[in-house]
């Protein structure tokens, strides 16, 4: 039976992963820090307390491991903390001859890439010290650890779903939020592809790159903008559902050369509105997303409705 090693399995994604591996046939050790969140209990499931800046606590996280995915991310460290945390996760790899390592990056290290189709292949222009900092801890896997064992680095576009943070203010704002800020937002946004991808479909992913084989590239690009949403159709949608009622003056779109000028002007750098990330690497290996993003859509919305209230 396959041994899979989970880091950060208390995050967002993590805690949606260990859903899916829950029934599956599969052996789980997950990583918390300080304390672990009890959503996920299940036979498969072992799980330890450790520290990645500390390597002498994490020789049974890889015990027997095959596969190791990376969710860990010190949000509180330095990029110093964060690039010894993973050599120090990569060395008891090597350790333990895990074969294949899974690394969760994001979209944000093509920065202010003027592009209108970004893919694996595109250039990486970070502005955050986040995105600058995630696309150090690549370049070191990929350097130095990319001969010893298998490396797959997938790269999220904005995530959502229940438990997470992304569309929480827009829903914020449509349910209690001013109507008149709403509006004027909603002209300026109107044309703006959001590049939204459900949690449920990065969990599928990084199941994937677990099972694939060969492993023939690096890096996949994870998203859904092969099906475009506008701010102004997830807009109109989240109003119905949310039995938020429609703008009483037609929205007017503002042209797409003013939003970047406003982003500039804002000291928020370049960006293209209209920016689509198309990944062609995981379609390569034979995965395949389905067209599942409403459905995706709606369980957070549910999920919203039952656990968020209006902030006092």
């Amino acid at each position: 039976m396959m041994k899979i090693a989970i880091t950060g399995a208390n995050s967002f994604i993590g805690q949606h992963l260990l859903k899916r591996l829950a029934d599956e046939p599969v052996q789980v050790n997950a990583l918390f820090n300080k304390s672990r969140s009890l959503s996920v209990e299940a036979e498969n499931i072992n799980w330890l307390q450790g520290n990645l800046l500390i390597p002498t606590n994490l020789n049974e996280l890889l015990r027997n491991c095959d596969v190791v995915i990376n969710l860990a991310y010190l949000w509180q460290g330095s990029k110093e903390d964060n690039l010894n945390a993973l050599e120090n996760l990569a060395r008891l790899c090597i350790q333990n001859k895990v074969k294949r390592f899974i690394h969760c990056s994001t979209s944000s290290v093509y920065g202010s890439l003027q592009a209108k189709v970004v893919d694996e292949n595109s250039p990486c222009i970070p502005k955050t010290d986040y995105a600058k900092t995630k696309l150090e801890m690549e370049k070191f896997l990929l350097n130095n650890y990319s001969s010893v064992f298998e490396v797959a680095i997938i790269r999220p576009t904005q995530v959502f779903g229940p438990g997470g943070r992304n569309l929480i203010k827009l829903a914020d704002d449509i349910k209690y939020g001013s109507r008149i800020k709403n509006y004027f937002k909603s002209c300026l946004l109107s044309k703006r592809n959001m590049n939204l991808v459900p949690v449920q479909q990065v969990v599928e992913a990084l199941c994937h790159l677990v099972q694939v084989k060969p492993l023939t590239k690096h890096i996949y690009l994870v998203s859904d903008d092969e099906n475009t949403h506008t701010y102004s159709e997830l807009e109109a949608y989240l109003m119905k559902r949310l039995n938020s009622k429609p703008y009483k003056f037609p929205k007017i779109p503002l042209p797409l050369f003013l939003y970047k000028n406003l982003y500039r002007l804002l000291g928020r750098g370049k960006i293209n509105p209209k920016m689509l990330y198309l990944g062609k690497n995981l379609q390569e290996t034979g995965y395949n997303q389905g067209d599942y993003f409403k459905t995706h859509l709606d369980e957070f919305i549910h999920w919203y409705q039952q656990t968020h209230k209006q902030s006092l």
